[in-house]
């Protein structure tokens, strides 16, 4: 179980450049956990992107679903703060993420090269989640637990990822993040 303020510094010390967040329960703490790790390393000063590749909310606007699936380009699905500091790239208006484009992936790799801190939402872990997909890219990751769930079956999970072929993949609680 890796604490929530150790993960926090290597991201802003810049040991932990890709951060691949997974759900461990259907509520997605990972999306408050990434809002908690995203707000400190702007408060840092670092640059910052956020990509939903899996809390399957639809958004009106185009997304990394319809990156995938070949209808909206790499400018339309980017959305920037002003200072460039901050960008966002949202489900989109599809269902899935095409894991048969190669689109995603290079989205991801192409804003690990312009921001200091990218971390991508892959859902949770199950049938349709995205880690496995992200995961080829080498980046760390996180299974991110809810209040509910006990260290048994959180390990459970990891050993089952484990097995099925993913790297190491570490443990982080919600409760702790929105505790600091």
């Amino acid at each position: 179980m890796i604490r929530y303020s150790d993960l926090s510094s290597d991201l802003v010390l810049g040991r932990t450049h890709l951060l691949l967040l997974a759900d461990h329960t259907d509520d997605q703490p990972s999306q408050l956990m990434a809002e908690e790790l995203v707000g400190e390393a702007l408060g840092q000063g670092l640059s910052v992107a956020l990509i939903d590749a899996g809390t399957g909310r639809r958004t009106e606007a185009p997304g990394l679903t319809d990156l995938s699936a070949g209808s909206a380009s790499f400018g339309d699905v980017v959305q920037k703060s002003a200072d460039n500091s901050f960008a966002e790239v949202t489900w989109g208006q599809g269902r899935a993420v095409d894991a048969r484009s190669s689109k995603p992936l290079t989205l991801v790799e192409a804003l690990g090269d312009i921001y200091e801190v990218v971390v991508v939402l892959t859902g949770k872990v199950g049938g349709a989640t995205t880690l496995p997909y992200f995961a080829e890219l080498g980046g760390r990751i996180v299974l991110v637990t809810g209040a509910e769930t006990s260290v048994e079956e959180a390990e459970a999970v990891r050993r089952s990822l484990q097995d099925a072929g993913l790297p190491q993949i570490e443990i982080a609680a919600l409760a702790e993040a929105v505790a600091a």
